[in-house]
């Protein structure tokens, strides 16, 4: 297989731009247009049948990847990208290309980067050694100018080479931050917190609940299909044996509450609702199948008390049977709602407030180490990390070892993210701690709003009960889509979901109930 990189649009349209460009005389350009010439294509083979040459080649002979490529050897701008760098990023490019047609296909996904980190290598060795063996400081001044103003009277093509410059650029700062670094760096902080986690004594509080909200996780999509598939099923189910039961009282019933009416809307709600999709967890949408769930639990509850006095009803098993059904169905899927936090998904921005001891700390280790294993993005900031009152994002980056600013590394961990299609989580635990009860409060407003411009990223954070107002702005709730969650500890789970806390530090159950505070907060 022959993968070709052409560049003879590009050298042409560069040469025909020659006889305008009024820097140096004929002879010049004319040298300078043979030149070009040189280079119109490279060649080579691989034996590899997982990538597929149309697409790749797709990719190489666009306009603006060869623009990029040019933009990379002549401009100055790029004086600071390593080859290293450009290679890395050239191969995401062309890996996401790829796999666009791939998934337009029904193909599964190519992930071989080394050839194609092998292929840019060759192409940029060629082209460097090209433009620095066949062209003069004046040739190559020449090359960079004409480009640019091809670029400036473009403004897609220069949107494109800007935004694709700041992410190789932004890539170039976050480089040291690879997935052994970030696991690094997870370890340290669990280490710092010292008693305050121990996985070995670790119990599910419903508190967890709410993290496959804040990552729209397939736990929470199914749930929903799978459910709501069930009730609407059994709705018709029961509808069908309505119909099959002639009843004059059922009729009079029928038309007071309008109960086969009602029951037909919001199935059309429920069915409407498809819970894939992240705007259906939106206010709207989720007060509506909220409102759908219970109006269907107060009509069969009322047909329930009705059919009892009715003996058609009252003697048909099938129709009891049904009702119950439905009722168990709705009252799991209510439940589920309620426990749900349904707005951390179009906005995954949560502090977690509790009394000290009662467990945050436990809670965000714990998850963070959760989601690290699934191959998410994690930091995880102590409020020890926050030793001086500058601005957070740059405390932040001393920890991490981190030199560009927050819109560089934002976008950096953004893009990441999305290329893995897993959400990046910023955990900061105690912000009442260090120095943080006395700065946040100045920053807190930018520093979610720096957040909220990256929708793959979710921020979590925790604050002790107390230093609420310390913390956050008077009001800060109401206008910044930021979910408060108050952690109760152990205060509400049974002597079986204590078992592994009890276990682990020999404590008899019988004498559980004698010792409400050790069971409520954890480090009591």
């Amino acid at each position: 297989m022959v993968i070709e990189f052409l560049t003879t649009k590009l050298t042409g349209a560069i040469a025909n731009q020659l006889g305008k460009y009024a820097g140096s005389n004929i002879f010049e350009k004319f040298k300078l247009k043979r030149k070009l010439k040189k280079i119109r294509s490279f060649r080579r083979e691989y034996d590899d049948t997982q990538i597929d040459s149309y697409a790749f080649q797709e990719f190489l002979n666009a306009d603006k990847t060869q623009f990029l490529i040019f933009d990379y050897l002549f401009s100055s701008k790029f004086d600071s990208t390593s080859k290293q760098d450009m290679v890395k990023n050239l191969s995401l490019m062309a890996k996401e290309h790829i796999n666009d047609i791939y998934t337009s296909k029904g193909r599964d996904h190519f992930s071989n980067e080394i050839i194609l980190e092998d292929y840019f290598n060759f192409i940029l060795d060629e082209l460097i050694i090209f433009r620095d063996k066949e062209l003069n400081g004046s040739q190559k001044s020449i090359v960079a100018s004409i480009q640019n103003s091809i670029m400036e009277s473009n403004s897609d093509l220069k949107y494109y080479i800007d935004n694709k410059y700041n992410d190789i650029k932004n890539y170039s700062l976050a480089k040291h931050l690879t997935e052994e670094r970030i696991d690094e760096l997870l370890e340290r902080s669990i280490e710092s917190l010292g008693s305050r986690y121990n996985p070995r004594a670790n119990v599910d509080t419903i508190s967890k609940k709410i993290f496959k909200s804040l990552l729209f996780e397939d736990d929470v999509k199914v749930f929903f299909r799978e459910n709501n598939n069930s009730l609407v099923k059994n709705l018709n189910q029961f509808l069908s044996m309505l119909g099959k039961v002639e009843n004059k009282k059922f009729e009079e019933f029928n038309k007071k509450t309008n109960f086969i009416k009602s029951l037909n809307n919001n199935k059309k709600i429920i069915i409407n609702f498809d819970s894939f999709k992240a705007e259906m967890y939106l206010k709207t949408n989720i007060v509506l199948l909220a409102k759908a769930y219970e109006e269907l639990i107060n009509h069969l509850q009322d047909f329930s008390f009705f059919s009892k006095k009715i003996e058609e009803y009252k003697s048909n098993r099938n129709i009891k049977k049904n009702v119950e059904e439905l009722l168990d169905i709705i009252e799991s899927l209510d439940g589920y709602l309620y426990e749900l936090e349904p707005q951390l998904i179009n906005n995954p921005y949560l502090v977690i407030s509790g009394e000290g001891g009662i467990g945050k700390s436990h809670l965000l280790a714990d998850i963070a180490e959760e989601k690290r294993r699934q191959g998410h993005i994690v930091f995880l900031f102590l409020g020890q990390h926050f030793t001086t009152q500058q601005q957070p994002f740059q405390q932040m980056f001393t920890f991490l070892e981190y030199k560009g600013d927050s819109d560089n590394f934002l976008s950096e961990i953004n893009a990441r993210a999305n290329r893995t299609n897993k959400k990046a989580l910023i955990f900061i635990d105690a912000m009442n701690e260090g120095e943080g009860k006395y700065f946040w409060k100045s920053y807190i407003v930018d520093f979610i709003a720096k957040v909220k411009k990256y929708p793959n990223i979710a921020l979590v954070l925790s604050n002790r009960t107390n230093f609420m107002k310390s913390i956050f702005p008077t009001d800060f709730f109401q206008g910044n889509q930021v979910t408060v969650y108050e952690h109760t500890g152990f205060s509400d789970l049974t002597l079986e979901g204590l078992s592994p806390f009890l276990d682990y530090y020999n404590v008899n159950p019988l004498i559980v109930p004698t010792l409400r505070s050790e069971c409520r907060n954890p480090l009591f």
